[in-house]
Order: structure tokens, then sequence, then C-alpha cells
């Protein structure tokens, strides 16, 4: 969770650099995009290597009162009283994008929905000094700074969806990609994938194996994580319980490699479960495809969040 909290960190770096005067108005012969319809999974595109999605308002509503006592909130707590976005009430829900190249670093699209308050993000921004430059897109705000030797480009749909794009050459593909999502004019990942997210999901990523991904694994230790093709996650929190079940798919591009991670990891479940992390575990291997499901109980996923 606190690598999600800190792209929320920077969407709200970047959307407080902008000065008060030149976020609101937009030109009225350029409207905004009206935005496709849907949840989040609906408005991030589908074609890129890596995406994640994060459901903060569901989090914040089961596990609210050990999310605010974590160390990770606790330090964001001064920023968020002094205007920061809280993500117990200012964003509903995350989707992140990553495109990976083998000589480039991970560019990251942001989709954000909720409401964030400029007025606030204005006075906790008031010792901040980059240099912005505004421009528009479809209809969109882009105001784009230099941040931490990368450039990132915050842009305004509306005032319940933020765009962030992070992109070290600057182009900023991804901002022009979620836009085209957004008109409905690019596959969404929900489309790509044919996947909506259940109303009970707190978390969901998928990662398809492309070369730029496979570079990362160029030792002979990692060799066999060359051979994924895709992994999927889900985690599901239930209503009455608050336990949180775990769905982990991973396809792999021949069935010897596929039989080796199922090895692997069996070599760890009875100690998952022998201290009490992982119950109700089942790990099943059909072909090149290997699944494990596995619940986490309430008192143990509380306790992770508190550590985090």
């Amino acid at each position: 969770m606190a690598r999600f909290v800190g792209l929320l960190s920077l969407l709200a770096l970047s959307l407080a650099v902008a000065p008060a005067s030149a976020i609101d108005p937009r030109p009225a012969a350029v409207p905004s995009p009206a935005p496709v319809a849907g949840p989040v999974e609906a408005q991030v595109p589908g074609s890129t290597a890596a995406a994640a999605f994060v459901n903060f308002e569901r989090l914040f509503a089961l596990y609210g009162e050990k999310i605010k006592v974590s160390s990770w909130y606790r330090r964001a707590k001064p920023a968020i009283d002094k205007g920061f976005p809280d993500p117990a009430k200012d964003v509903s829900a995350l989707g992140v994008v990553v495109e990976v190249d083998v000589q480039a670093k991970p560019r990251v699209g942001v989709v954000a929905k909720g409401s964030i308050s400029q007025p606030r993000l204005m006075a906790w921004a008031q010792s901040l000094n980059l240099n912005i430059t505004p421009s528009m897109y479809h209809g969109v705000s882009l105001f784009t700074a230099p941040y931490q030797r990368r450039s990132n480009q915050v842009g305004f749909v509306n005032d319940s969806t933020t765009t962030l794009s992070v992109d070290d050459a600057g182009e900023h593909q991804l901002t022009k990609s979620v836009v085209a999502t957004l008109e409905g004019t690019t596959p969404s990942y929900s489309t790509t994938y044919g996947v909506t997210l259940p109303k009970t999901y707190i978390g969901h990523l998928s990662i398809k194996m492309t070369d730029g991904i496979r570079a990362i694994f160029d030792t002979n230790a990692m060799e066999p994580f060359r051979h994924l093709e895709h992994v999927k996650v889900d985690a599901n929190a239930d209503e009455a319980s608050h336990d949180v079940s775990l769905d982990l798919e991973i396809v792999c591009d021949d069935a010897a490699h596929a039989a080796w991670f199922n090895t692997t990891i069996s070599q760890y479940l009875p100690t998952l479960a022998a201290q009490g992390i992982l119950t109700d575990v089942h790990l099943s291997l059909t072909g090149v495809t290997l699944r494990l499901q596995a619940t986490i109980k309430r008192d143990i996923f509380e306790k992770m969040i508190a550590r985090s």
C-alpha cells in the first residue's frame, strides 16, 4: 500500500505546484472530454505492461481505524493537516498503469477518482517553487513540472477525475492514452481483459511480460521469471468478516516452468500456514497455469496494515 500512497503523494505534489489562478479556468471553446462512465478500470488504457488498482474507499471503510494508526499514515498526517490529500476521504480509487522499455525507466500513468481540494493543496504548497508549464490536450488542462529529476504531468478532467503521467523523456504518451480511453477511442483495461472489479475488491494487479520486464530478470538466478507470461493478483475483503481473500494466477510459457513455480511456492506455504498468515490455502497446477487461493484473516491483515 505504501507504494500506492507514494504515487498519491506525487499526484498531490503535481497538483499543488500549479498556480491557483491557472487551475480552474478552461477555454470555453475546448470542452473537456466526457469521461467514460463506470469504474476506474474502465478509465485506464489496456495496452500497458502492468496495471494496478486500489480501492481506498473500501480500505478505509473496513480498516480505517487501523490504517490511521499505521506508520505511513502517521508520517503523512502533518502534511494532510496542512492540505495534503487525505486518502481516507479525498481519493476513492486509483488506477495505475506502467509501461516498461528495455532501455528506459518505467513510464507511469494514473487516474485518480475522488475529490481533491485545490485550495487546501495550495495552502500546503506555498513554499514550493517549481517551474510549471501549462498546456491543453483535448480539452484537458495539463500542468507539467520537473520533480526528482523526472517530468510529471497532471491533468484536470473534471471535479472527480484527475490524471498523472510520470515520464523521464517528458513525452507523456500515457497522458494521451488515458485521455483517449476517457474519450472511449482507446480500449480500456476493463475492455481488453474483460475485467469488472467487484465491489468487494481492495486491490488488483496485472502484469504481462514484455521484453522490458524480462530484462529486469537478467541473471541466472532469476531465469525462471523470464518464462512468465502473465501474473494476476486479486484481493477482496469480505463485508461481514473483513477477511481478505487472495487469488494469484501465474501463466508461464511452458509447463516445466509452471511446475517450477508450483514447487517453489509449495515450499513456503507450510510456514505461512503455521504462522497463521494464510488459511484455506489451495494451490493448483493445470498445464502452464498455476493458481493460488488463500485467505488472510482480519486480525492478521490489520496487523499487516498497522506495521506498514
